[in-house]
């Protein structure tokens, strides 16, 4: 099969079969209108399960899923966000509404030709100018609350009007929040007015994924946030030793000592992108010691990978990361003391690191970098001078 740096689906889809089975049995019951949330690191294969949710759920029973990441939406305003969004949930129904064209094409057609498409289309009048209305909108126009309630009203239209169930996946979705709307974001309350127009759908159901623990607690999992208890609530954990192996000796085309598949566990802590990333070095550098590999891994791929997000860092915390890496340092005072700095100051970086998906908070006044082969970049990279 290979390695693949893309998520995993199918016959390259491994563990996490139980909950991929607890999701299908509950998206499929029609008494049950509770979706998922899932949680965990990036790159720690949330988007390979709803992937794989939604191939099961669209060939095995009927189902009319619909994924759609957020970290895909650029420019990131709210008008590309509904477009792209309304697009991805027409294109999903096109097999049931018979449609002819792809929605990036009626976009582009004449309006003669979008309206002459929509009427042949059997749906009410209203959905026919809702359509027409999300493909065509002027976004210098419309209030982008009325373009959100059109948008996460449309799967519910469609489903009642083909008469089937509709699973809506939005990966990365607390980052709806920072999508532009004008000259500054949309904020918090856009959440609250998506749980007010889902909780009376009866025909979809909704489900989201976050790699930032502390978005993730605005949009879902703390008790003041507009989702909480409306989702079954998933930490989505790295892969085990067994499951880790597996997917190294199942993709690897020639043998691999139990040594090499520890080494690689160790460093990768069993993140699937690593352990696949790795994979494809070592397919490409037959006969090169494992640490070698691994190592040139680390420094070449990790500039390509790290490089922007380190940069998108303040120069504070920049600092605050290297300290905690070359000096292992992980309380406000520890790293204070390191970069001679007031333990204030550090703290409000760490807040900042925190909403970055950077470093975590374990217990009070305890602070650990989030990714380990991040953190192993950092070590073969910089130095404190």
């Amino acid at each position: 099969m290979g390695f693949t740096l893309t998520p995993a689906e199918g016959e390259n889809f491994i563990d996490r079969e139980e909950l991929v089975g607890d999701m299908l049995k509950t998206l499929t019951n029609k008494n049950i209108q509770m979706g998922f949330a899932l949680y965990g690191a990036r790159r720690v294969g949330k988007t390979s399960i709803l992937k794989e949710a939604h191939r099961r759920l669209m060939k095995e029973y009927g189902i009319i899923p619909i994924y759609f990441s957020l970290w895909t939406v650029a420019p990131k305003n709210i008008h590309t966000f509904v477009k792209a969004l309304g697009s991805e949930i027409l294109n999903a129904y096109r097999p049931k509404l018979s449609l002819k064209y792809k929605a990036v094409e009626l976009i582009k057609s004449p309006l003669s030709i979008l309206r002459k498409t929509i009427k042949e289309l059997k749906i009410s009048t209203k959905v026919g100018e809702d359509i027409e209305f999300l493909l065509t909108f002027d976004s210098r126009k419309e209030e982008y609350g009325d373009l959100i309630k059109r948008v996460f009203a449309l799967p519910e239209q469609l489903a009642k009007e083909t008469n089937t169930r509709c699973v809506l996946m939005l990966d990365e979705f607390p980052s709806i929040v920072n999508l532009k709307n004008g000259n500054g974001k949309v904020g918090e309350e856009i959440l609250g007015l998506i749980r007010t127009l889902y909780e009376s759908q009866q025909n979809t159901v909704l489900c989201i994924s976050g790699s930032i623990r502390k978005t993730m607690e605005i949009t879902a999992l703390s008790s003041t946030s507009p989702f909480y208890r409306q989702f079954l609530v998933r930490k989505i954990k790295p892969l085990s030793e067994e499951h880790a192996a597996e997917l190294i000796t199942k993709n690897l085309s020639k043998e691999i000592s139990s040594e090499s598949i520890n080494k690689i566990f160790e460093v990768t802590a069993g993140i699937p992108f690593y352990m696949q990333l790795i994979g494809k070095q070592i397919e490409s550098m037959p006969g090169m010691d494992i640490s070698r590999i691994i190592e040139h891994t680390i420094k070449e791929e990790g500039d390509i990978i790290f490089n922007e997000e380190f940069r998108r860092m303040s120069s504070k915390e920049q600092e605050i990361v290297i300290a905690m890496v070359k000096s292992k340092v992980h309380s406000p005072r520890e790293i204070a003391n390191v970069i001679n700095d007031h333990p204030d100051t550090v703290s409000k970086s760490l807040d900042y690191l925190q909403e970055k998906g950077v470093v975590e908070k374990e217990r009070r006044g305890f602070y650990s970098i989030i990714d380990p082969v991040f953190s192993l970049w950092i070590d073969m990279k910089y130095e404190i001078y």
